[in-house]
């Protein structure tokens, strides 16, 4: 059976209100399943990202697990991170990240598994990434995933693999443009269930050690539109770090907190805020070095 195509951000808008308001997580999966592969697989990494309006495809360390695998690189040695979010502040909605990676001579391998969703609808990654420093100015990575989804209603569990890709080029000292394709290749789960391409790019602004300013364009192959996000991040002191972001396309601003609780533990909080669904908070925490 062949459905029409709909307008998928109003449509998740009035789904998850209808969530909100109801408590039936059930249907909104059920009516709008060709959101399923969109809704979670590319915008993980709990506080990493979203304080700053999910921005950061320039950002080095355990973080780049989730956004940019490029910026591994920057890991010295090992490093783990443990991520959370709550999604518009439903339990239904949550997603958590387990990921490690560990730095060798030939390049930063790592390993991570996330899982989204609840016992009626989820969602499973398991992913191998590298990332490698090419030259001084380039950076280069990637990530082999297996994605799986569960129906616990039909019983019906589906898997399939892809990859994604991503670089960081630094032009001197002050900018740095960074690139990220999520599975470029569209891969179709049912009739109305695909993994669509999701491509990013961006420019990063350091006018001084302690401030980074973000401007980054993404692009969904089943939307028309393309999202423009900006972020920004001010490291206070040397252990505390302040962070705000907005994405007007999609009505949604951020702010978040990074504090080095000590030399190698990193604790991460935002709250990403949609004007119509409100409040989803996240949280992060990174040790290694």
């Amino acid at each position: 059976m062949k459905y029409a195509k709909i307008n998928s951000n109003l449509f998740f808008t009035s789904r998850v209100k209808f969530l909100k308001n109801n408590g039936v997580f059930l249907i909104f999966f059920l009516v709008s399943s060709s959101l399923a592969g969109q809704f979670h697989f590319s915008n993980s990494g709990g506080a990493h990202f979203s304080g700053m309006g999910r921005t950061g495809l320039s950002v080095a360390g355990i973080g780049a697990m989730y956004y940019n695998q490029a910026g591994l690189a920057g890991i010295k040695n090992w490093a783990a991170d443990v991520s959370y979010e709550r999604r518009f502040n439903l339990e239904d909605l949550t997603s958590i990240q387990i990921s490690g990676a560990k730095k060798f001579g030939f390049g930063t391998f790592g390993l991570m598994f996330s899982q989204f969703g609840s016992e009626l609808y989820n969602e499973q990654q398991y992913s191998l990434a590298y990332g490698r420093q090419l030259s001084e100015r380039i950076t280069l990575g990637g990530m082999l995933s297996m994605f799986g989804f569960h129906f616990q209603n039909t019983g019906e569990a589906r898997y399939t693999g892809s990859f994604s890709i991503g670089s960081s080029l630094k032009l001197d000292r002050h900018f740095m443009i960074s690139a990220h394709i999520f599975s470029p290749v569209s891969i179709e789960l049912s009739d109305n269930n695909q993994l669509y391409p999701r491509f990013r790019t961006g420019l990063t602004y350091s006018p001084s050690e302690k401030v980074f300013i973000y401007a980054e364009v993404e692009k969904e192959l089943s939307r028309e539109q393309w999202e423009f996000k900006f972020g920004l991040s001010y490291n206070v002191i040397k252990t505390l770090m302040l962070q705000t972001g907005i994405n007007p396309n999609a009505g949604f601003y951020s702010f978040g907190i990074a504090y080095q609780v000590f030399s190698k533990c990193t604790i991460r909080g935002a709250g990403g805020v949609h004007n119509v669904l409100g409040l989803s908070p996240a949280i992060s925490v990174s040790y290694g070095e």
